[in-house]
């Protein structure tokens, strides 16, 4: 599972300039977490057969 520590986001943070509170670093570490491992999880079901798309539906010029 992917996951992102307390230490990770103190540096992101440190990095954009912004200011965050003990709680708010571990709040946000455990949302990063949960975000990483629904990307992972994507990750295992597309193959290598499924080209990458931008938009689910095909998208067309509108006509008039």
């Amino acid at each position: 599972m992917a996951g992102i520590s307390r230490d990770d986001v103190a540096k992101l943070a440190q990095l954009a300039r912004i200011e965050m509170t003990p709680d708010e670093l571990d709040h946000l570490a455990n949302e990063l977490g949960v975000i990483l491992n629904a990307v992972a999880r994507v990750q295992e079901v597309a193959g290598e057969d499924v080209p990458p798309t931008s938009h689910p539906l095909q998208i067309g010029r509108a006509h008039v």
